[in-house]
């Protein structure tokens, strides 16, 4: 739609152009009367006329161009995201957006989910209290068949549900046996709370 849009402008705009080349004929029969100047003058109006029109229309397709690699550049870079967060196209959209908004980035957000799968991988004394820090937040760890979620998915619900806590000292309790010391990094995010959070997912999703 907003291709015909520039197109169809570039064209409008210069009408003048159409015109001048309509009025050529009767240009041309004055010439006996004001001489081989006027002719030359009008086909050089037209001349500028139509050069203008292709500069026109050669910036608008170079705009187009560069608008379809700007988007393929970000489709490529939102599927690679999407595969290191473990999360799917639309919830890392939506995530990006919430860290973008609550003035954190998508590495802070990938560190988070990286350090809760490295964590949950360990047989160890912070892998157990990683446990009971799910447990107590009410987070399953487990899928269907027993099988261990992947670290996307335990990320959003444990930060959604830690976000919508009203003790903030317990939060951050929780949220440091979770993540460890980079659970501050997170903290903006939390303090968006829950509904803050859904709103900016919604608005994301508003804006496409």
């Amino acid at each position: 739609m907003e291709i015909f849009k520039l197109f169809g402008s570039i064209l409008i705009d210069d009408k003048q152009a159409l015109d001048a080349m309509s009025n050529i004929d009767k240009k041309a029969d004055n010439t006996a009367k004001g001489g081989l100047s006027k002719v030359t003058d009008v086909a050089n109006k037209v001349g500028k006329t139509l050069l203008a029109i292709g500069t026109g229309v050669a910036a608008g397709a170079g705009a187009l161009v560069a608008l379809g690699e700007k988007s393929a550049n970000t489709a490529a870079s939102v599927k690679k995201l999407s595969t290191q967060t473990q999360m799917s196209l639309k919830d890392t959209q939506e995530w990006s957006y919430v860290f973008q908004k609550a003035g954190s980035s998508t590495e802070t957000m990938t560190s988070a989910i990286n350090k809760l799968g490295i964590t949950m991988g360990k047989a160890d004394d912070e892998n157990k209290k990683a446990k009971e820090a799910f447990k107590e937040l009410g987070v399953n760890i487990e899928g269907a068949g027993g099988k261990l979620r992947s670290s996307g998915d335990l990320f959003q619900e444990s930060v959604t549900k830690l976000a919508s806590m009203k003790d903030i000292t317990e939060r951050n309790i929780l949220a440091q046996k979770l993540f460890g010391g980079s659970y501050q990094e997170l903290l903006p995010i939390l303090n968006k709370g829950a509904k803050g959070i859904k709103e900016l997912k919604g608005r994301a999703n508003e804006l496409g």
